[in-house]
């Protein structure tokens, strides 16, 4: 039986105790609730709409570069015939890059405003990375950090099982595109993660260095994790870190990325956007009730 359903026996239910005035005020709340239920189901599928409409004016608009790029070369062009298509494809995946950085924060932004009006959401909002967390000691240096923190009830949790409670809820649009990203990146040599719940096991089992995920366990605190992963091309850390805030609990998700080549520099080109879009839809599905 749906929630809905319940929800109207139990006004149903109520009617026949309830003087006329309690009944309005539990008709009024069970229809807010109702409301509720249908924005965050729309939020819910907006990201992946959002995500497939940009990818597709991306690719597009890279392959029209691609194909200018190839007509704009003429014979006359001093470049061997095997490196006219590298050239080609190098300007339109750049292309293709460029067009995500610019795309993709607009289309987060819009989305952060949309749901910031949606009734009951819980938004992640940006913040500064918590100075008295331990993973503010990677900040000198690093090419890209950020952070959010979103309201969260975590009781007697730790840090580690806020965690594995965020990658069970993980949305199935964030899982397609963390396996498409697998397929692109063996073309250049770097690592297949694999998917961000793969061998999750009991938090009491973990001990630093496991493998937690797509992740290495590096800090085990009750109140806050450090996970992270290094490849040649950079190193990422991500921190999970319970808070308080003027007395109610929040949860705050930072990330620290560390360059080491150019191939990294490209890589985060295409990644730093699509971050800033998957960050704060996985702290939002892992705060609503209703996805749990």
């Amino acid at each position: 039986m749906s929630d809905a359903k319940k929800r109207q026996e139990a006004v149903d239910l109520l009617a026949q105790f309830a003087p006329g005035e309690v009944m309005s005020e539990a008709r009024a709340l069970a229809e807010q609730l109702e409301r509720e239920e249908r924005v965050r189901g729309y939020m819910a599928r907006r990201p992946l709409l959002i995500v497939g409409a940009a990818m597709a004016a991306m690719l597009l608009s890279g392959a029209i570069v691609a194909t200018l790029l190839l007509l704009a070369l003429p014979p006359a062009v001093s470049l061997a015939p095997w490196l006219r298509l590298p050239v080609v494809v190098a300007g339109g995946l750049l292309w293709l890059g460029a067009t995500m950085a610019l795309m993709l924060p607009l289309l987060s932004r819009l989305q952060r405003t949309a749901l910031a009006d949606a009734p009951g959401s819980l938004e992640p909002r940006p913040i500064d990375v918590p100075p008295d967390s331990a993973i503010a000691g990677d900040l000198p240096g690093a090419d890209f950090h950020d952070a959010y923190v979103i309201p969260l009830e975590y009781g007697k949790r730790t840090a580690l099982e806020l965690y594995l409670d965020v990658v069970a809820r993980t949305p199935a649009w964030v899982i397609f595109l963390m396996a498409v990203r697998n397929r692109a990146v063996a073309f250049f040599g770097l690592k297949n993660l694999g998917r961000l719940g793969d061998g999750v096991k009991a938090p009491a089992d973990y001990r630093l260095g496991d493998r937690v995920g797509i992740f290495t366990l590096l800090s085990l605190d009750e109140d806050e994790i450090i996970l992270g992963d290094a490849d040649k091309h950079l190193e990422v850390k991500l921190s999970v870190r319970k808070l308080l805030q003027e007395g109610k609990p929040f949860v705050a998700v930072t990330t620290v990325v560390h360059i080491h080549n150019l191939l990294g520099r490209i890589y985060m080109l295409f990644v730093a956007p699509m971050h800033k879009l998957i960050a704060p839809a996985v702290l939002r599905r892992a705060a609503d009730p209703a996805a749990r």
